[in-house]
C-alpha cells in the first residue's frame, strides 16, 4: 500500500517538521509552547488515525523526511518488528543515530550485531536493582519547602538524583556534567558537528567519578565492568531528562484525579500509597504523553512484514502516539486509567505491545526498573504533601489532550 502524494505532504507536516521545533533530543519551551497552541500532536494523532482507518493493516509505504519509509498501523507488525529487533530490524537508523551519538557514541541504543550484544550484556550487569529510595526523597522533599511548583526547580532536583545515582554523592553540585550534557544535547539537534570540545570534557569528567567508585551508584558498578563507562551518559539523560518529564506529568495528571472520575471510577490520589498502584499511575502518564511518539528501526537486509517486501535500509516507522491512544482497542483511550496496567489481584497486568514507552522485545528498555524505582519514590514523596494542580486545567471527565507541556505545569503546595 501506498500513500498519496497529499497524504505524504500532510504526514510529514504533522510529523517530521514539527520536531525540528520541537528538539528530537532536547526539549525546546517555545516549541512546546507552539504546539500546544496550535495542537500539533493532536493534529498528527487525527491524520495517523484516518490513515489506519483507510489502509488498515498496512503497512504503509510512505517518504519520511526524505527517505522511502514504512508505517504501521497495527499492534501486530509492531511486535513483529519490535519482537524482530535489532536483526533484521535494528535501532540505529541514520536520523537517530546522527543524533544520539553526539552525547552518547557507545550507547546499546545505537548499536547493532555482535556490539550490540555485548554493550546490551554490559547494560544488564550495569543496571541491576540498586537502593535509590533515600537519594530520591532527599532531593524531592527540598521541593516542598516552596508554595508552588514549577519545572525548572523540578528538573534542577532531578539533574541532582540522576548525578547522584549514576556518579555518586559526590557529584551531587558537579552542575557542570548537566549543563555540558544539555549543551550537547541542543548541538545533536541543531545539526552541530558531532562532538565538539564538550563530549571529551563531559567523558573526563565521568571518568574521574569512576575511578572513584563510590559504592551504590553506577560509576562505581562500572570500575568493575570493562565498556561500562560508555553507558553513562545514557543513564544520566534517562534520568534527567526522560524520567524527569514523565515523573512531572505523572504528578499533575494524579493531582487532577484527586477525586473520583466520573467515567473510570478511580480514586487516584487516595490509592497512590500502594507501590504497584503508584508503578501503574506513572505508566499511564507515560501511554498517555510518551516521550518518544516515534520509535525508528531500520532494515539490516532484506526482508518482509506480514508478506510485504521490506529492502534493506528501509525506514521503519512505529507510531507510539497513534498506538497509544488507538480507540479501536481500548475503551478508556484518552481516560488516565492506572488500573489497567493491573489484573484483579492489583498485580503487574500482563504487557501490552500497543504500548512502547519502555519499548517491547530484545531491544527493551534496559533500564526500564531504575527508572520506574526513582519515579514511585519521587511521587509518593511528593504526594505526602497536599498539592493542587494550578496549570493546566486537567478535567477527569472529559478526554484528555494529547499533549501536556511541561514547561508549563504548576501546583500549588499546602
Amino acid at each position: 500500500m501506498q500513500a498519496t502524494l497529499k497524504e505524504t505532504i500532510t504526514y510529514n507536516a504533522v510529523q517530521a517538521l514539527p520536531q525540528l521545533r520541537l528538539g528530537t533530543v532536547r526539549p525546546k519551551e517555545a516549541g512546546y509552547a507552539w504546539a500546544e497552541r496550535f495542537d500539533i500532536f493532536g493534529r498528527s494523532f487525527r491524520f495517523v488515525e484516518g490513515l489506519a482507518r483507510k489502509y488498515a493493516p498496512g503497512p504503509l509505504w510512505i517518504t519520511y523526511a526524505g527517505q522511502r519509509s514504512l508505517l504501521l498501523l497495527t499492534v501486530a507488525h509492531v511486535r513483529y518488528v519490535l519482537e524482530r529487533s535489532p536483526d533484521p530490524f535494528a535501532a540505529d537508523p541514520e536520523i537517530k543515530k546522527s543524533r544520539l551519538s553526539h552525547f552518547e557514541p557507545e550507547a546499546a541504543t545505537i548499536a547493532r550485531g555482535e556490539d550490540w550484544e555485548r554493550k546490551s550484556a554490559i547494560n544488564h550487569e550495569l543496571l541491576q536493582p540498586m537502593p535509590v529510595a533515600e537519594v530520591v526523597a532527599e532531593e524531592v522533599a527540598t521541593l516542598l519547602d516552596r508554595p508552588l511548583l514549577t519545572w525548572q526547580p523540578f528538573g534542577e532536583a532531578f539533574e541532582r538524583i540522576a548525578r547522584r545515582l549514576v556518579l555518586g554523592d559526590a557529584a551531587a553540585a558537579d552542575a557542570e556534567v548537566s549543563e555540558w550534557l544539555a549543551q550537547l544535547q541542543e548541538d545533536a539537534d541543531r545539526r552541530l558537528p558531532a562532538y565538539g570540545d564538550r563530549f571529551p570534557l563531559l567523558m573526563a569528567r565521568i571518568a574521574e567519578y569512576v575511578k572513584k567508585a563510590e559504592p551504590g551508584s553506577l560509576a562505581g558498578r562500572a570500575a568493575s565492568i570493562p565498556g561500562a563507562t560508555g553507558q553513562l551518559p545514557h543513564a544520566l539523560f534517562a534520568i534527567q531528562d526522560t524520567t524527569a518529564i514523565n515523573t512531572y506529568r505523572a504528578l499533575a495528571l494524579i493531582r487532577a484525579h484527586a477525586n473520583v472520575s466520573a467515567q473510570t471510577r478511580e480514586n487516584v490520589s487516595d490509592m497512590m500509597a500502594n507501590e504497584t498502584y503508584a508503578e501503574a499511575a506513572l505508566q499511564e502518564a507515560m501511554r498517555l504523553f510518551p516521550t518518544t511518539p516515534i520509535y525508528y528501526r531500520t532494515a539490516v537486509r532484506d526482508t518482509t512484514i506480514d508478506g510485504t517486501e521490506v529492502p534493506e535500509g528501509t525506514l521503519v516507522i512505529i507510531p507510539n502516539g497513534f498506538h497509544h491512544r488507538d480507540r479501536r482497542g481500548h475503551p478508556h483511550a484518552n481516560q488516565f486509567t492506572p488500573s489497567q496496567w493491573l489484573n484483579d489481584n492489583g498485580e503487574p497486568a500482563g504487557e501490552d505491545w500497543a504500548y512502547n514507552h519502555f519499548s517491547h522485545g530484545p531491544q527493551y528498555c534496559t533500564g526500564r526498573s531504575l527508572a520506574l524505582d526513582v519515579a514511585v519514590a519521587a511521587l509518593r514523596t511528593l504526594l505526602g504533601r497536599r498539592l493542587t494542580l494550578r496549570h493546566p486545567a486537567l478535567n477527569p471527565d472529559r478526554p484528555l489532550p494529547y499533549f501536556l507541556n511541561h514547561f508549563t505545569i504548576t501546583l500549588a503546595v499546602h
